[in-house]
């Protein structure tokens, strides 16, 4: 799984830098994938299997006593991340829309930001954080 947390830490960051950088690419010549969205795709992808398997996970140990105030906070911010999916999608759709129509789009890059900078917080979070193995009983 930490493995896993690593890649998927790696491919936001690359989807942070990569979707300002190429915004003409991405939002305005939209009639076929351009080579620099696929390290975005791929990152985005990692991002939406890794949050919510690693929810699972830590919800899997919550029963352990060690379960603390931290391990609770990187539950709730993984909630939030969940629902941030929906949010970033929203972005990059009005961001794209607006940006074909010539209008601002700061607000709109605001939001999808606070977004990425949610899961970026939970995945350090896991990564510094890790579910301990059970300790076995005999």
């Amino acid at each position: 799984m930490r493995l896993f947390g690593i890649a998927a830490t790696v491919g936001l960051v690359l989807s942070m830098i990569a979707i300002p950088a190429s915004w003409f690419d991405i939002f305005v010549l939209q009639d076929s994938i351009a080579l620099v969205e696929w390290p975005i795709i791929i990152g985005l992808v990692l991002e939406l299997v890794y949050i919510p398997a690693s929810l699972v996970h830590r919800l899997r140990r919550s029963d352990r006593d060690d379960f603390g105030l931290p391990d609770a906070a990187l539950l709730l911010l993984g909630t939030v991340c969940l629902f941030g999916f929906v949010g970033q999608k929203v972005m990059l759709d009005e961001i794209a829309r607006e940006m074909k129509l010539g209008w601002e789009t700061s607000g709109e890059w605001v939001i999808l930001y606070v977004c990425f900078l949610f899961q970026l917080f939970y995945n350090l979070g896991t990564l510094l954080r890790p579910v301990k193995a059970p300790i076995p009983t005999v």
